[in-house]
């Protein structure tokens, strides 16, 4: 159905692999359409740490959409945000922490943080990097 209108992360488009269909995931287990199961070795790459399913992150989840889904933070705030902030800074032993949505977007703005950081140090040899 939509296979055909989807260009796949780390593929070349012309001659990608065929994907392997997934039914449903439980715990670290991934169930494919044609009856095998997967052990996800990876914690499919972003998100899933704790393993798929897991009822206490699904409870809050639920909890969570329910009350509030989404709001960006541009002039917006919620507890939630905070409170996740709060932890995280303390946790890590830091004053304040950024969220990012992707590991691309980190790299970004803490490249752009450190810049503005020696911009406002009126330390002008160090605004360049090297790649």
């Amino acid at each position: 159905l939509g296979e055909n209108h989807i260009w796949l992360p780390y593929t070349q488009i012309l001659n990608h692999l065929p994907q392997l269909e997934v039914l449903k995931t439980n715990g670290s287990k991934i169930y494919l359409k044609n009856g095998k199961i997967l052990i996800d070795g990876i914690s499919s790459w972003w998100a899933v740490a704790h393993g798929y399913n897991h009822p206490h992150i699904i409870q809050n989840l639920i909890k969570q959409a329910k009350k509030l889904p989404h709001i960006m933070l541009a002039g917006l705030a919620n507890d939630a945000t905070y409170q996740l902030a709060h932890r995280l800074a303390k946790f890590c032993e830091m004053d304040k922490v950024f969220f990012s949505d992707s590991g691309s977007t980190a790299i970004e703005v803490a490249m752009k943080m450190a810049w503005q950081f020696h911009i406002n140090c009126q330390n002008s040899d160090k605004i360049h990097f090297i790649s």
